[in-house]
């Protein structure tokens, strides 16, 4: 039976240990010797020899047996062990823990979890979606952003943020027939419309003020489609560092869009 400290722990340790086990043979190897010199007072040293073969072999088949059924059943990885030899660190107790931490955030998590179904309903009835595997991806990405900003990874919320509002200013702009827009950055790179970019749809969604969010657009030209391309480490580690300050610039400005999304009427 394992008890609940060990399940806990992932750790079977047997009483009967190696050392146990080594003062076993010692204590029956001196049994041994002191019966065969009691023995070798009244019997010939032929009927020594041959007793005390068959007292080793006795003695080391009964150790035998008994480690072999010095075994224990781990419940967590459903097999035998053998705890003689060392301890059993059961691989899937990590598993398990793992689980507890998840089922821990996701009860954190619970409310926030909700109002991201409550936001991917609303944007549904504006057919955003063409099937329901982006919309469960839609969602994924949205839960996910949940995640990031408990744990406190500001990098990862701006990578998430600016790939769900690219994809929804995208098909906001194909269901509205929106063209794509020529974008030329401050130090004069030019990025043609026929390119279909990031950059062109927030041209476009700036020249049209989509959804009524022409300031919300030029934040996300600027500065939200920028951070997201921070995926890269490469330009991670030569740009601003993402902190909570600029999330907390950034996240009201994705708010906002996102209930445009949600509550206007197109």
């Amino acid at each position: 039976m394992i008890d609940r400290k060990t399940q806990e722990k992932g750790v079977i340790e047997s009483f009967y240990s190696k050392h146990d086990f080594l003062m076993s043979l010692i204590f029956m190897m001196t049994i041994i010797i002191i019966l065969e010199i009691y023995v070798s007072l009244f019997i010939t040293q032929f009927i020594i020899l041959l007793s005390i073969i068959i007292w080793v072999a006795t003695i080391s088949f009964a150790l035998i047996i008994s480690f072999v059924l010095s075994k224990e059943y781990c419940s967590n990885c459903e097999e035998f062990i053998h705890p003689v030899l060392s301890k059993h660190i059961c691989e899937l107790n990590f598993k398990d823990k793992r689980s507890k931490i998840k089922n821990t955030i996701l009860n954190i998590l619970k409310q926030d979890f909700k109002q991201v179904d409550l936001i991917t309903a609303d944007i549904e009835r504006h057919n955003i979606f063409k099937d329901e595997k982006e919309k469960k991806i839609f969602k994924k990405n949205m839960n996910s952003l949940q995640f990031f900003e408990y744990v406190g990874d500001f990098k990862y919320c701006m990578v998430v943020m600016g790939s769900i509002v690219e994809f929804l200013l995208k098909k906001y702009c194909k269901s509205n027939k929106i063209k794509p827009e020529d974008y030329r950055d401050p130090i004069g790179n030019f990025i043609p419309a026929k390119k279909k970019k990031f950059l062109n749809f927030t041209q476009s969604a700036i020249k049209n003020d989509v959804l009524d969010q022409k300031n919300s657009w030029f934040i996300v030209q600027n500065n939200l489609r920028n951070f997201r391309n921070y995926v890269h480490i490469e330009k991670e580690t030569k740009e601003e560092e993402i902190d909570v300050r600029w999330y907390e610039i950034i996240k009201p400005v994705f708010e906002k869009i996102i209930q445009s999304f949600r509550y206007k009427n197109y």
